[in-house]
């Protein structure tokens, strides 16, 4: 692309489908394969500013499951129902999930990539 270009992003699940996305390219760089594996990378990623989110699916679920969905207090594990049904999910999607954690003021140009 030539310096006045613009790329866009898409990444289709399906018809009114809520994950679909539809952005223009973050960045400077604004060229097709750029964008083709920008919307890859969107696919397979998710970002949140929550560490209690990110935390719940990839540090605690062993130990709650161990010990039968109760935190170390032996209280009930707060917001299970969601969390079962995300875990669920995730095991039943080819591939990894990855999680990656966002500042609340990130725009996607700042987002650091994994690798």
């Amino acid at each position: 692309g030539g310096s006045d270009a613009v790329a866009g992003i898409a990444v289709y699940w399906g018809l009114d489908d809520p994950r679909n996305v539809m952005e223009k390219l973050p960045g400077p760089h604004q060229t097709i394969p750029r964008a083709e594996l920008w919307a890859i990378l969107r696919a397979l990623n998710i970002y949140t500013t929550s560490q209690y989110a990110i935390r719940c699916l990839t540090e605690w679920i062993a130990t709650w499951r161990r010990n039968g969905w109760r935190t170390f207090s032996n209280q009930a594990v707060a917001h299970q129902d969601i969390i079962r049904t995300v875990v669920c999910l995730i095991s039943h999607r080819p591939g990894k999930v990855n999680f990656v954690s966002i500042s609340r003021d990130a725009l996607w140009h700042d987002l650091t990539l994994p690798i």
